[in-house]
């Protein structure tokens, strides 16, 4: 059973004609009696068979603050946001009972508290008709802080128990500069100059303490280059992304295979080269294009032969694909349809984490598709909007660690909504999989027991009601 409660409260204040400021706090908890997953099987499909039953809790809250305004000479946006997460859960790793020294049952409990700040101010105007720019600088703070605890799950000693602090801390500077060669042709260029750092505290039972720091500078590049010909907008852009190092916790891995202690950071560049379009006088909008993204020791979430977690560099990879999306109003009727095609792989696995150099990226499905039918009209004095959304999730790789392999078969998705507006006030009424359906969802499941035997059904028909006020 899962239970579910949270608050939302947003508000809009506005200072002058010139100025606005924008406020929000959000709060949630999700508690769950049991894991979501099931064990295949011929007789029973969905049985759990499990020693132990794995509850979780999970409390979010935050709060946002933002101000909008015109200086004259540019226009000003700062904002921050604060947040917290709390997460609770226990696995069954009876299968890794021995490699704990235990006997025939194990269970790992897991806690982790998390925080975070983020704040930004932005400069944006505009150079003469031609030129407009943007500058502005972001700071964020995070920790985490992490308890593992593997026991007999009956109150008995404590076999492993592992804390762990990191505190990331990152700073950047930013400018793009757009200019406008002709009437066609606009050419936009920026980056992104940013230090990470990172402070890191272990401690392990079976493997004592451990302190490491860390940082990474750089520069991520971005270029936008769109040639404006009416109805059709061609363009194509590039960018460059980056990930922080991190360190791993516990025992390290044998041999030259990982896990290791030092975590090296990633880097992404990818490229599209696409067209948007508005045709029919604006009835008819949409957007096509082909991407690439070239991946460099990509940083990945595993788990080691006993089923604790660490962080893998996995190699290089590369993603190829089709991305289009269209929409179609006629009268009150709007239809809208997404679609994309990826081609991941792992093009050069990293030697202490073989996957094989024939393996795809995990986690990336083959392919989705969505499409979308919205009715709006007036009724009496109520704004009624009526939706249907049908959605599929195509296959993808599941890949825990060289000797785990298991596949998401795909799975459909579909979505009804009625919600109506009057005045202030807004009621939503909705259902979720329509059909029913139980076709395996992604999910990583269980770390401690084989893949091949985890099936993760989608939530069964839900009817959802929201009441909502604006103040």
């Amino acid at each position: 059973r899962m239970r579910r409660q949270g608050l939302r409260l947003s508000t809009l204040f506005r200072i002058n004609p010139a100025w606005t400021m924008k406020a929000g706090f959000l709060a949630q908890t999700i508690d769950l009696d049991d894991s979501q997953y099931a064990t295949s099987g011929v007789d029973a499909p969905y049985t759990r068979r499990r020693r132990l039953s794995e509850p979780s809790r999970n409390d979010f809250d935050g709060f946002w603050v933002s101000v909008d305004g015109d200086l004259g000479w540019a226009r000003l946006r700062a904002s921050s946001s604060v947040q917290s997460h709390g997460l609770d859960a226990r696995y069954d790793a009876s299968p890794s009972a021995p490699g704990f020294g235990l006997v025939d049952v194990a269970a790992l409990d897991q806690s982790d508290d998390l925080s975070a700040a983020v704040h930004e101010v932005r400069l944006s105007g505009d150079l003469g008709a031609r030129a407009s720019w943007s500058a502005g600088l972001f700071f964020s703070e995070y920790t985490h802080n992490r308890t593992l605890s593997v026991s007999d799950g009956l109150g008995g000693a404590v076999a492993l128990q592992q804390h762990r602090r990191d505190h990331l801390d990152e700073a950047a500077l930013f400018v793009d500069a757009g200019y406008a060669v002709t009437d066609d042709l606009t050419v936009t260029a920026g980056a992104r100059l940013f230090r990470i750092g990172l402070e890191h505290r272990s401690e392990t039972t079976d493997d004592g303490p451990f302190a490491g720091d860390d940082q990474l500078i750089g520069v991520a590049p971005r270029l936008v280059v769109e040639y404006d010909r009416g109805p059709i907008v061609f363009y194509a852009l590039a960018t460059e992304g980056y990930r922080g190092p991190g360190f791993n916790a516990g025992s390290v891995g044998p041999g030259g295979q990982q896990p290791f202690r030092a975590v090296r950071s990633d880097e992404i560049v990818a490229g599209e080269l696409g067209a948007r379009f508005s045709l029919l006088d604006d009835r008819l909008r949409g957007r096509a294009a082909v991407f690439v993204a070239d991946w460099r020791d990509i940083q990945s979430d595993r788990f080691d032969g006993r089923g604790l977690p660490f962080t893998a560099n996995l190699g290089d990879g590369r993603n190829r694909g089709l991305e289009g999306e269209v929409e179609w109003l006629v009268g009150p009727w709007t239809l809208d349809g997404h679609a994309v095609v990826n081609d991941p792989e792992l093009t050069r696995p990293d030697p202490g984490f073989a996957l094989g150099s024939d393996s795809r990226l995990p986690a990336v499905s083959d392919f989705s598709v969505q499409a979308g039918l919205v009715h709006e009209a007036r009724l009496a004095q109520a704004t009624v909007r009526s939706e249907l959304r049908l959605g599929y999730v195509g296959p993808s790789d599941i890949a825990l660690s060289p000797t785990s392999m298991s596949r998401s078969a795909g799975y459909l998705t579909s979505q009804v909504g009625v919600s109506a507006e009057i005045g202030r006030w807004g009621v939503r009424a909705s259902v979720d999989n329509l059909l029913n359906r139980d076709d395996d969802t992604f999910s990583f499941g269980n770390p401690f027991y084989p893949q091949g035997d985890i099936s993760t059904p989608q939530q069964p028909i839900t009817g959802r009601l929201a009441v909502t006020a604006r103040f």
